[in-house]
């Protein structure tokens, strides 16, 4: 069997220390876990904050918009048969 010959490194450093990969690996994971968390927060208020159409409860002119019955901005259906009279 033959021996190969192992070139030695041509700078020689020391190996970085364990403590040192143990925090670059925490910093490194904390910060993707912090972009993950801003990402699923900005996915989820605009979704909730969104300008939907199908949310009757608001009122587009603002809370002191409504003052009666007259000032809905939905209009107003007359119920199934109210108009017609059967004879």
């Amino acid at each position: 069997m033959a021996e190969h010959y192992v070139r030695p490194p041509l700078i020689a450093v020391e190996p970085p220390s364990p403590r040192a990969a143990r925090w670059r690996f925490r910093i490194v994971v904390g910060l993707i876990f912090l972009v993950v968390i801003g990402l699923l927060a900005l996915l989820l208020f605009t979704v909730i904050l969104s300008n939907s159409e199908g949310n009757p409860g608001l009122n587009p002119q603002g809370l002191g918009g409504a003052h009666g019955l007259g000032s809905s901005t939905v209009a107003s259906v007359p119920p199934s048969g109210a108009g017609a009279r059967l004879s």
